[in-house]
Formats: C-alpha cells, sequence, structure tokens
C-alpha cells in the first residue's frame, strides 16, 4: 500500500480473518513564511529571552523601554543563520515525522508480507493437494485408458466377427443366388431338350415319312425298272415284228415309227425320274400281251406287300 494513499485496504491474518487497514494521514506540506514575519518573530523571540537574561543578571529597563543590555542579534548574517535555523528545525520536524509514518507503513507492510507469506503457504497448500488430485485423476485415467483400450479391443474383435458373419451370409447369399441360377439355366436347358426332344420327335416322325417315301420311291423305281425291262423286251419284239413286217412289204410304216417315238419318250421320261403310271394305256398302244400284264400286276403287289 502506498503511504500516502487515502483509501483502506483489505488484509488477512494468519486466522485467516480480513481486516481494514486504517489509511495513512499524508505527510505536512511546509510553507516557507515570509523573511519579516520570520524576523519579527525572532526579534519578539530575542527580546523576551533578552529581558529574561537581564532580570536574572539584574539589569533593569530605563523608563519602561529595552533593556540596557548591548543587543547582538541586529546583525543581518545573524538572521539569515536564525532562519535558516528555523529551516532546518522545521525539516528535522517533517524529517521526523516522515521516519514514523515510514515506520507505521513498515509495519503495515510487515504485517502485509505476513498476511501475504500466510497466504502464499495456503496457496501451496492448495497446490500439493491440486497435484494429489491430479495425480489420482492421472491414475484414473491411466487406468479408464487401459479400460477404454479394452473396450476399444473387444468393440474390433465384435466388430470383426460381425464382419466375417456378414461375409459368410453374404458368401451364403451368393451361393444361393448362384445355385437359384443355376436352377434357372437348368430349367431353362431342360425346357431347350424338351424341345429339342420335341424336334428330334418331329425330325424322327419326319424321317419315318421319309423312309416310307424313300421305299415307296424304290418301289416305284422298281417298277419303273420293271417297267423298262419290259418296254425293252417289248421293243425287241417290236423291232422283230417291224422286221417282219418289211421282210413281207404288205403293212404301211407309219404305225411302227409311231410306235418307236412312244417308247423313245417313255425311256427319257423313266431316266429323268417321273412314274409312269399309264401301263395300260401304253399296253394297248404298244399291243402288250396279256402275259406281260399279269408279271407287272404280280410284282407290284409283291411290293405293296413289302412297303
Amino acid at each position: 500500500m502506498p503511504p500516502n494513499s487515502r483509501f483502506p485496504e483489505l488484509l488477512t491474518n494468519r486466522e485467516g480473518q480480513t481486516c481494514i487497514l486504517r489509511p495513512i494521514a499524508p505527510a505536512p506540506i511546509h510553507h516557507t513564511p515570509h523573511p519579516k514575519t520570520i524576523q519579527q518573530q525572532l526579534e519578539s523571540h530575542i527580546n523576551d529571552r533578552d529581558e529574561d537574561y537581564s532580570s536574572a543578571l539584574g539589569f533593569t529597563r530605563a523608563s519602561g523601554g529595552r533593556s540596557a543590555l548591548p543587543s547582538l542579534y541586529n546583525s543581518e548574517d545573524v538572521i539569515c543563520l536564525q532562519v535558516e535555523l528555523a529551516h532546518q528545525m522545521e525539516n528535522g520536524q517533517a524529517l521526523q515525522d516522515q521516519c514514523l509514518q515510514m515506520e507505521e507503513t513498515a509495519k503495515q507492510t510487515d504485517m502485509l508480507n505476513k498476511s501475504l507469506i500466510h497466504e502464499v503457504q495456503q496457496c501451496h497448500g492448495q497446490i500439493q493437494s491440486l497435484s494429489l488430485q491430479v495425480r489420482r485423476l492421472a491414475s484414473l485415467n491411466g487406468n479408464q485408458s487401459d479400460e477404454i483400450a479394452a473396450l476399444r479391443s473387444q468393440i474390433m474383435n465384435e466388430a470383426w466377427r460381425e464382419y466375417r458373419n456378414t461375409e459368410t451370409f453374404q458368401r451364403r447369399q451368393l451361393s444361393f443366388s448362384a445355385y437359384r441360377l443355376k436352377l434357372t439355366e437348368v430349367e431353362k436347358l431342360r425346357k431347350k431338350v424338351k424341345e429339342q426332344d420335341n424336334q428330334l420327335f418331329k425330325a424322327s416322325a419326319h424321317l419315318e415319312e421319309l423312309s416310307r417315301e424313300q421305299k415307296s420311291l424304290k418301289c416305284q423305281n422298281r417298277q419303273a425298272m420293271e417297267q423298262i425291262e419290259s418296254l425293252q423286251w417289248h421293243e425287241k419284239i417290236l423291232l422283230d415284228h417291224i422286221k417282219l413286217l418289211e421282210g413281207g412289204g404288205a403293212v404301211s410304216q407309219p404305225q411302227p415309227e409311231q410306235d418307236v417315238c412312244d417308247v423313245g419318250k417313255l425311256v427319257s421320261d423313266l431316266q429323268s425320274g417321273t412314274v409312269l403310271d399309264q401301263t395300260d394305256s401304253r399296253d394297248r398302244g404298244f399291243g402288250f400281251s396279256s402275259i406281260a400284264i399279269e408279271a407287272n400286276s404280280a410284282i407290284t403287289l409283291q411290293d405293296q406287300g413289302d412297303a
């Protein structure tokens, strides 16, 4: 607290109680008086002292005037010295007052220092207690960190298990979806196989029909070959008959030429693959005998029985 402060301050003693310090009185302000007033004061003081000395020595005043003792205090040097002495006395008194004030401020500062030391000791104790609490909290934090690490490891293990479970579930789901896809593919293949079976059945039926047609064509070809052979035989007969007729000279020529043309046309039709069903008309045109007709009919009946 500054020495010239007029405001009180709060202090705490060793018992922890607060007390209000009284404000320190300000230092007195010294006014230097006028030299004339100082001189008058000194003259009055010297006169009083001279009277005391003269009365003590036995000198009397003449008609109530000043004493007969010669005054040595009228010189200017003495007056200046007296003024300086008065100033020094006043300054000494002021210094004494300041020393007293400084002693009071020193006492107050001692009290303040003691209170501050007490507060520092209290703060040191609080700091020690706080350090103990911090250590306890650090130990608790270490334990909690260990627990947190254990919980983290447990959570990681659980997450890994869940991930494995989800992975196995996904694998199972994928395998099930693949199995379903395979089933659908198998069903499609079955449908295709059924369609192919149907197509094969149709193809087999068609082949049977073709085989039947082939057999009928073979029969027809056989009949045609037999007809060709019979026609060749009839042609030979006709050629022999023509030779006989030419040798006799009584028969006209146009009839055999027409028959030869008909025979050539019939041979060309048989070579091209056409079936000749006009055997009766040809037999009538060529004048086939009844024995050839019966042989052809017997061959056709036998082929039909084989078919």
